[in-house]
């Protein structure tokens, strides 16, 4: 499971299981780093830069910290290319071929 970014105690990062899904990532608190992540673990949409939505909220994360988290998704262009970087080298694909998740609300 690539780590993407830590931020605040939070690890950002991304599953092998997720091909076939559209551009996402997990969050997930540090404390468990080390465990099976999904059962605490919260999913984050993105789209282009800019566009991100809480999916869900499976560790129940403060939603105060997990919005903060998608602000800086929106914002942190330099979290956001990590992202990319890290799929694309996870799935074999090119930043183009990216499926990105298109129902943002609006």
């Amino acid at each position: 499971m690539p780590t993407i970014y830590i931020i605040y105690s939070y690890i950002l990062y991304i599953t092998s299981l997720d091909s076939g899904e559209p551009f996402h990532i997990h969050v997930v608190s540090r404390e468990f780093m080390d465990s099976n992540r999904e059962p605490h673990s919260a999913k984050i949409w993105l789209g282009k830069f800019g566009e991100a939505e809480i999916a869900g909220n499976k560790g129940k994360i403060d939603l105060k910290e997990l919005n903060n988290i998608v602000k800086n998704l929106k914002t942190r262009k330099d979290i956001y290319d990590r992202a990319v970087a890290v799929w694309c080298k996870l799935f074999g694909v090119k930043p183009s071929e990216i499926d990105f998740y298109k129902n943002f609300k609006k």
